[in-house]
């Protein structure tokens, strides 16, 4: 998971504190939970087959004024897999005051 500019993945972790995705029964420890950390995304990575839906929850770092959020996402193992897009609405300012980010780097 990470944000769509590809100048905000270095930032991901000033916004998003952890993501935890509850994956198949049949998966060791199904449910997992991924920390932010700076300079990346937020990734979870395991070998399987098949394809599922994977319930996500976001947990938003103090700040944004985010709630917290659910989404899911269909995980597919076959051929190049699956992707998509979730779009959240955030203020733009809150967002830009937390990322510290220049005037001329705003968003």
């Amino acid at each position: 998971m990470q944000l769509a500019d590809p100048k905000l993945k270095e930032l991901t972790h000033k916004l998003i504190d952890r993501v935890k995705f509850k994956l198949h029964r049949s998966f060791p420890n199904p449910v997992r939970v991924v920390k932010s950390h700076p300079g990346q995304g937020i990734e979870l990575s395991s070998k399987g087959w098949g394809y599922f839906d994977v319930p996500m929850t976001i947990y938003w770092n103090e700040g944004t004024g985010m709630k917290v959020a659910h989404c899911e996402h269909e995980l597919c193992f076959e051929g190049k897999g699956k992707w998509r897009t979730i779009t959240m609405m955030m203020n733009r300012d809150r967002v830009n005051a937390m990322l510290g980010l220049s005037d001329d780097e705003k968003f």
